[in-house]
């Protein structure tokens, strides 16, 4: 029926001519609203789509990278672990070191009581006079 009152306003028989144009039109608005609709609403649920598939390996990208991390972590805590514990298995190596210092002085007449001794012989042996003395004194407790 819609066809025939179509190729009636096109050849020019229609008894409503103008009221088939509104229709006509009215319909074409609608199915293009339609189109227009449909469209935005693909649009808008394909790109829904893509963010939540962009956030999907997003997600699984941050958590990859975070076992990634873990396991050189878990492997640096085990070479640290290796390398201390070779540390620690080696034995210190002590060794005494003794050295012995002999210093010849020469010696007072006790008759002559003219020092013969310079500043600094003076002071070692007033050092060592008290390092005697301090370890007679320790020894006889």
């Amino acid at each position: 029926m819609p066809v025939t009152m179509l190729l009636n306003l096109l050849t020019g028989k229609a008894q409503k001519p103008l009221l088939i144009a509104l229709a006509v039109v009215v319909v074409l608005l609608t199915l293009t609203a339609g189109y227009f609709y449909a469209k935005q609403q693909g649009y808008k649920d394909g790109y829904i789509v893509a963010e939540h598939q962009y956030l999907k390996e997003k997600d699984q990208a941050v958590a990859t990278a975070i076992k990634e991390v873990k396991q050189k972590n878990q492997r640096n805590q085990q070479i640290a672990e290796a390398y201390w514990k070779n540390e620690l298995a080696k034995k210190p190596k002590i060794q005494t070191i003794e050295k012995r210092i002999i210093e010849y002085v020469q010696t007072q007449d006790p008759d002559d009581t003219h020092c013969q001794l310079d500043d600094n012989e003076l002071f070692i042996l007033q050092k060592l006079v008290s390092v005697a003395n301090t370890n007679i004194s320790q020894t006889d407790h």
